[in-house]
């Protein structure tokens, strides 16, 4: 191992270094420059950094110059930039990292790797066409038009909108891969993506895809899912905890059922799938297959039996959305029982119908055993293997309170069973933190109080780590005093009071006219979000109205940045979307970001940090809402020449004493604390 000179690596940053000698008027930031070093040193020595970094510092520049460096200094190393959203992957492809290599004049193989189901297998495409069942028509047949065309191949650049359900049909997927004996192996997205990765020193992936190749690696070894690899950098690590929750979380759902069967027994339709047909000409023992229709049916209808009996328990939805949901926890001795017999039924008719798969393809000869419909036959039988044993570890709850929660959604008329780790600490830090790369942690957002502690309990760092941990805060450049005008009306009524409807309209009203720019509109509830889009239609604004699930996120995105609109958004919105000039001049945040306590997962939560010795809420949720509001804050203003407003409508922030926490941890503005009216 080559150790990287910290001086070089920090040398290009300088008045007289690479950068200055390229970007005009290009300015020394010193939290840049340090950020580097210490990312350098974390090579070096193998360690843990964590750098929380204001929006403007160049982050990715900080990690990335040190991180060629290395590559440069030991060419057999490979490092990995991980991230929790799809466009900061692309920036960092399509714009960051090119740019650092020419300023640097280095010569750096580099990919983005995805996720396998990211990409399009021509070979299940051209099944599609052959079987001539295909009952997605126009979007079909772009999708096919579109697979002679593209040289990615993935999801996202899909340059039209592709249903998921579309999507899963002919997506590649390694349980139906016929590796060498594919037709199309030489032009395959997937392999093609992954042999670029495997001849990169720069690989950048998601969270999940890089979790899952640590979770399914031995010991200190990677590189089962990625090519190996010797050091991490995640980038936005606020999201590393939610990000592992979101893999380990298991799920049950009529959709999952009907996309499973669909090739076997179109449960809808109530006829013989494709591949049901393709098996029937293949096997031996054609009348092994005659029971198959009606064991598929009948587990799809033991689940509607379950769905039924849930729908009549949670009968209400809440008041302010449209969901309800429960933690097995909370249902009587009596609700449970009965739930069991469903789910022991479920479970069970699981059972009949594998041995009945297995027993009908069982002893073939070898070249219809490796025939992709055997193969997917077989991924067939394990996925309802799966559905039987997450259905037993459902009955089986209570035996693994302490670190998991089963609980279910009723939404409309569909229910969703869910088994969800309550706490991942323990497990990322012995996966993630204890191995023998060095680990890199970088987000604008980690600090509550100037302190580490929360972020740190989330990801499993503590005194008994067994590396030792290097801490940096570089504040941001920009002078928010002058960029920004902070307004807090005080007397915004609470969301449950009849009075915050028309008070929300009437902030809307005079706020909106006052900017040239975009307006974004950040809800924590879809309900309300939905409420206050129809009441604003034909509201007579002079913008665009655009809300979330209208389209696909990129092409909001897109659309806002083409012509200033007002947007009406929540969850992901809050972070990760990049808006710079006067795409945005208006921010209006509706609530404090907390979660609500009463989910299974919170409340699950709740108790652990109860039984520890702790209080739920300054412990866990009042942190989780500072770091939440500092990321919808950062929505604003992303480069020195930015400016507008930012309007919070909830008067906790000014009248409860834990108020004073969310002003101290949000940037020193031009804030403006008064009645609406004189504001």
């Amino acid at each position: 191992m080559g150790a990287i000179d910290t001086w070089k690596v920090v040398s290009r940053f300088s008045h007289q270094g690479e950068f200055a000698k390229i970007i005009p008027n290009y300015q020394v930031r010193d939290g840049q420059v340090e950020m580097a070093e210490g990312v350098a040193e974390a090579f070096n020595n193998r360690e843990i950094a964590v750098i929380e970094g204001g929006t403007g510092i160049g982050k990715s520049f900080g990690y990335l110059v040190p991180a060629i460096h290395w590559i440069l200094e030991n060419p057999k190393d490979r490092i990995v930039v991980s991230t929790a959203t799809i466009h900061l992957q692309q920036q960092l492809v399509e714009k960051d990292i090119p740019f650092v290599l020419k300023v640097l004049g280095a010569s750096v193989k580099y990919a983005l790797l995805k996720g396998r189901g990211n990409y399009l297998c021509k070979s299940r495409l051209v099944e599609e066409v052959r079987q001539g069942d295909m009952l997605f028509g126009e979007s079909f047949k772009k999708l096919l038009d579109w697979s002679g065309q593209t040289e990615d191949g993935s999801y996202s650049a899909v340059p039209f909108q592709v249903s998921s359900s579309l999507w899963d049909m002919v997506c590649s997927d390694g349980a139906l891969c016929l590796g060498k004996r594919c037709g199309h192996g030489e032009s395959c997205f997937f392999m093609k993506a992954r042999e670029r990765a495997e001849k990169s020193s720069l690989i950048v992936v998601n969270n999940h895809l890089l979790f899952a190749d640590i979770i399914s690696s031995e010991e200190d070894t990677r590189g089962v899912i990625i090519p190996a690899y010797h050091h991490i950098i995640f980038d936005e690590a606020h999201n590393m905890e939610e990000s592992g929750i979101s893999l380990f979380t298991e799920n049950l759902s009529r959709g999952q059922l009907i996309r499973s069967f669909r090739r076997i027994y179109g449960i809808r339709e109530r006829r013989k799938g494709s591949l049901l047909r393709n098996i029937e000409r293949i096997v031996p023992h054609k009348s092994l297959l005659d029971d198959i229709p009606e064991l598929v049916w009948g587990l799809y209808r033991d689940f509607q039996n379950l769905e039924g009996y849930i729908q009549g328990v949670l009968p209400f939805y809440k008041e302010e959305d449209h969901t309800i949901e429960r933690s097995f926890s909370d249902l009587s001795q009596d609700i449970l029982a009965t739930l069991f017999d469903f789910l022991t039924q479920f479970s069970e008719s699981g059972r009949v119908l594998q041995r009945a798969m297995f027993k009908a393809v069982v002893d073939l000869p070898k070249d219809i055993e490796e025939s992709r419909e055997i193969l997917e036959w077989n991924s067939i039988i394990d996925q309802v293997a799966s559905y039987s044993e997450l259905a037993q570890r459902f009955i089986h709850f209570a035996e693994e309170l302490d670190y998991w929660v089963a609980w279910i959604r009723r939404e409309d008329a569909v229910a969703t069973l869910f088994y969800t780790p309550i706490d991942i600490s323990e497990l990322l830090r012995e996966k993630v933190f204890h191995w023998e790369g060095s680990t890199t942690c970088v987000s604008a957002t980690l600090r509550v109080q100037g302190s580490f502690d929360f972020w740190f309990r989330q990801v499993g760092l503590h005194e008994t780590c067994q590396k030792k941990i290097h801490t940096y805060h570089f504040a941001s450049p920009f002078l928010y005093k002058e960029q920004v005008d902070l307004l807090i009306p005080t007397d915004t009524p609470a969301q449950n009071d009849p009075r915050y409807i028309p008070f929300l309209l009437k902030t809307l009203d005079r706020l909106i006219p006052r900017e040239n720019g975009g307006v974004l509109v950040l809800f924590t509830s879809y309900a309300m979000l939905h409420l206050m889009y129809e009441k604003c239609v034909d509201r007579g604004y002079s913008k665009p109205l655009l809300k979330q699930g209208d389209s696909d996120r990129f092409s909001l995105i897109q659309q806002f940045k083409q012509e200033p609109s007002i947007l009406f958004a929540t969850s992901s919105f809050w972070e990760g979307v990049d808006l710079p000039g006067d795409s945005l001049k208006l921010l209006i945040i509706t609530k404090l970001p907390f979660a609500v306590p009463s989910t299974p997962i919170h409340r699950a939560r709740s108790e652990k940090i109860t039984k520890a010795g702790h209080h739920p809420f300054g412990y866990y949720f009042l942190p989780q809402a500072i770091l939440k509001l500092r990321q919808g804050f950062g929505r604003l203003i992303r480069n020195d020449q930015d400016s507008g407003t930012v309007a919070i409508l909830d008067s906790r922030i000014v009248t409860k004493g834990y108020g004073s926490l969310f002003m101290r941890d949000l940037p020193v503005c031009n804030t403006q604390v008064d009645k609406l009216e004189l504001l």
